[in-house]
C-alpha cells in the first residue's frame, strides 16, 4: 500500500514537472518579437523579454565618455533579431530587424539596415556608414566611414558569419511542446483507452517499437508495471527533445560570440562589442531540460517500485494473493498474462510449503 501511494505521487509529480518545459519553450519563441512600454520614459518602447536572447552585443553609436563604449544593444533571439537604445535622444529607442523564421540569417546584413530604416535609427549621419555602399574591403578613400564600427561591419559582411537553417530554433522549440502534448495524450490513453496504445507498426519494424504488442483486449490485461515501462520510454524521449534546443543554442551562440570576437579585431585598440551568451535563455532552457530529467527519473523509480515480486510466498507476503479468495496477480510469464493460482489451488500450494 505504501508503494502504491509513493508510485501515485511520483506519477503526478512527473506529469506536473513537464509543465515547465511546455511553458518555457513557446515563451522563448515569442521573446524579441514584440514591444513593451518603457516605464521610465513614457512614449518610448523596449523589446519584450529582452533578457532571453541567445546572444547579445553592443555597437553602432559610440559614447562620449573618456573610456568609450557602444550604446546600442543588438540581440539575437531564437525567432528574432533586434536592437535597443533606451537612452536614445529621440524615438525610436528600439527596433525589430527580423521576426519569424528565415532560411538564412546574416547578422551583419541586418545590422546594415539600422541607419535610416523604418525600424532603425533615423538620425545617424550618412558619412558614418557610407562605406557600406562599397562592394569590397577596404573601401576607397572617398567611401570610408567615419565610424569604425561600420568599417568593421563592411569587412565582416564580405567575410561574413552566416547562420544557416535559421528556422531550426523555431522547429526545436515547437517540437518540445508537441512532444509533451503527445506524452500527456498517452497518459490519458493509458487510463482511458489502453487499446489505442498498442503497437500498430508494420511487422518488419515491430521489434523497434516500445509499445506493447497484441490486440486491444490484450492491452486491458496489462498491469501498471508494464505501462510504466512504456511511460519510461516516453518520458526519456521527452528529455531528449528538451535537450535539443539547449544543445543548438549553446553551439550557435558560442559560434556567434566567437565570430564577434574576430569583429573586435577590426575595431580601434581597446574597443569591443562585448559579445556574450544570453544567461536568461540558457538558464531557462537548461532548467526546463532539468525538469524533464527529474520527471523521467520519477517515472523510472515508479517502474522500479512496481516490479513484480518473484516467488509465490513473496507475493503472498506482499499482498499479491489472498489465500481465501485467490485474487489474481497481475504480471507476465513468457509474454502471456499470468493470473496466479486460483481458489482451491491456494491451499494445495500452501500444503507443499
Amino acid at each position: 500500500m505504501g508503494n502504491q501511494r509513493v508510485s501515485g505521487a511520483l506519477l503526478y509529480a512527473a506529469i506536473a514537472l513537464l509543465a515547465i518545459p511546455f511553458v518555457v519553450n513557446p515563451l522563448l519563441l515569442i521573446a524579441g518579437n514584440f514591444y513593451v512600454g518603457n516605464p521610465e520614459r513614457p512614449g518610448a518602447s523596449l523589446i519584450g523579454l529582452d533578457s532571453l536572447s541567445i546572444v547579445s552585443f553592443n555597437g553602432v553609436i559610440l559614447s562620449d565618455k573618456a573610456d568609450p563604449s557602444y550604446l546600442v544593444k543588438l540581440s539575437y533571439f531564437p525567432n528574432a533579431f533586434t536592437w535597443s537604445w533606451p537612452s536614445a535622444p529621440t524615438s525610436p529607442t528600439s527596433g525589430i530587424l527580423l521576426s519569424g523564421p528565415t532560411s538564412r540569417l546574416d547578422p551583419f546584413a541586418l545590422i546594415e539596415t539600422i541607419p535610416g530604416s523604418r525600424d532603425g535609427l533615423p538620425d545617424i549621419p550618412p558619412d558614418e556608414y557610407r562605406c557600406l555602399q562599397s562592394h569590397y574591403y577596404p573601401p576607397d578613400l572617398d567611401m570610408q566611414c567615419n565610424n569604425s564600427f561600420w568599417t568593421a561591419v563592411l569587412r565582416n559582411r564580405i567575410f561574413s558569419f552566416t547562420i544557416t537553417a535559421a528556422w531550426l530554433p523555431l522547429l526545436l522549440h515547437i517540437s518540445v511542446a508537441v512532444m509533451l502534448l503527445w506524452l500527456w495524450a498517452c497518459e490519458w490513453m493509458i487510463v482511458k483507452k489502453k487499446g489505442w496504445m498498442r503497437c500498430q507498426c508494420p511487422t518488419f519494424v515491430q521489434g523497434l517499437c516500445p509499445l506493447p504488442k497484441g490486440s486491444a483486449k490484450d492491452m486491458e490485461l496489462l498491469g501498471e508495471h508494464d505501462w510504466d515501462r512504456v511511460r519510461a520510454w516516453l518520458y526519456w524521449t521527452a528529455v531528449a527533445y528538451c535537450f535539443l534546443p539547449l544543445l543548438h543554442g549553446a553551439i550557435i551562440g558560442s559560434l556567434f560570440v566567437k565570430a564577434l570576437g574576430y569583429f573586435d579585431k577590426d575595431l580601434p585598440h581597446g574597443m569591443s562589442v562585448d559579445a556574450k551568451m544570453g544567461g536568461g535563455y540558457l538558464g531557462l532552457v537548461a532548467g526546463s531540460a532539468a525538469a524533464a530529467v527529474v520527471s523521467a527519473v520519477f517515472v523510472t523509480v515508479r517502474w522500479y517500485l512496481g516490479r513484480p515480486v518473484k516467488g509465490w510466498m513473496a507475493q503472498q507476503e506482499a499482498g499479491g494473493l489472498n489465500p481465501a479468495g485467490g485474487e489474481a496477480y497481475e504480471g507476465y510469464r513468457g509474454g502471456e498474462p499470468y493470473e496466479g493460482p486460483r481458489g482451491g489451488e491456494t491451499d494445495r500450494l500452501a500444503q507443499r510449503h
